[in-house]
């Protein structure tokens, strides 16, 4: 669409792809969007996602709050910005939306409610970051960055993905890539952007819901992209630039690429890393 706006992820995202648009986006030079789906399984913030903007997909993420989020931003995005701008950023009100999970009746809270917890805790905890402990708990520590209540959420760009998403073909899902990838046909395209393979002991980052993401979900995903292949459809996959990844994808073609990241719990392990973009296009 030639018209389109410039759409931006309304959440920080641990391994957002923003940086990473071009270089994925010329991977792609042979797909086109019009005629196909797109899945995103593993959709984050979706930087690539809303960058393309492609008239159908489907997206989906294992959070249950981040795919409530997406559907209030599509639904309610007036009503998600003011439920927002009136929390003040403040130690006190952080700590009392943060508990609000370790409540048993957190699920039945107003979506338009978990919605808004979701975005002022990422908007305002340390480092933007959303970790989960084992019991599927937020316990990311508060950040006191000051931030304006009405900066936690821009009203145009969430007005703007809200019409793109209501104009198009885009169903939002919740649950495993596994289920959300069984809709994937000939001549589609699919993006996947896991949690990365640790480069060292220390560097391991699995926790964006309760469950991990192993040696053994890195083989499975592999097994997910020689499917997807098997069904004549086409996918780019992002991963850490180590050689347990290399060999597990030898078949397929890898470009290393550098990408900058700013969210880490260490400030000196902040900035340009190399990664893995890994495709079975042009092959």
């Amino acid at each position: 669409m030639s018209d389109k706006l410039k759409l931006v992820p309304f959440v920080k995202w641990v391994g957002g792809k923003r940086s990473l648009v071009a270089e994925i986006t010329s991977l792609m030079a042979p797909i086109n969007l019009n005629n196909i789906t797109y899945h995103e399984p593993f959709i984050g913030g979706g930087a690539l996602f809303l960058n393309l903007q492609p008239p159908r997909a489907i997206i989906n993420d294992l959070n249950p709050d981040l795919i409530i989020a997406y559907r209030m931003i599509k639904e309610r995005p007036k009503a998600l910005y003011d439920s927002l701008k009136v929390k003040p950023n403040s130690k006190d009100k952080f700590l009392t939306e943060r508990s609000l999970d370790r409540n048993p009746n957190f699920k039945d809270l107003p979506e338009l409610d978990r919605a808004s917890r979701f975005i002022y805790l990422n908007k305002t905890c340390y480092n933007g970051m959303w970790r989960e402990n084992s019991k599927g708990q937020f316990n990311v520590p508060f950040s006191n960055n000051n931030m304006n209540p009405e900066a936690y959420l821009n009203l145009e760009n969430a007005l703007g993905i809200s019409d793109y998403l209501n104009r198009n073909d885009i169903i939002i899902k919740h649950g495993t890539y596994v289920n959300a990838l069984k809709n994937v046909s000939k001549g589609d395209f699919v993006y996947l952007d896991p949690p990365y393979y640790p480069l060292n002991a220390t560097s391991s980052f699995t926790s964006y819901t309760k469950s991990s993401f192993g040696v053994q979900e890195q083989i499975d995903l592999k097994k997910a992209c020689d499917e997807i292949a098997s069904k004549g459809a086409f996918f780019v996959a992002s991963n850490s630039s180590h050689s347990f990844i290399r060999g597990l994808y030898q078949d397929y073609r890898i470009e290393e690429v550098r990408m900058r990241r700013s969210i880490n719990s260490k400030g000196h392990l902040r900035g340009e890393v190399k990664e893995l973009l890994i495709t079975n296009i042009d092959l």
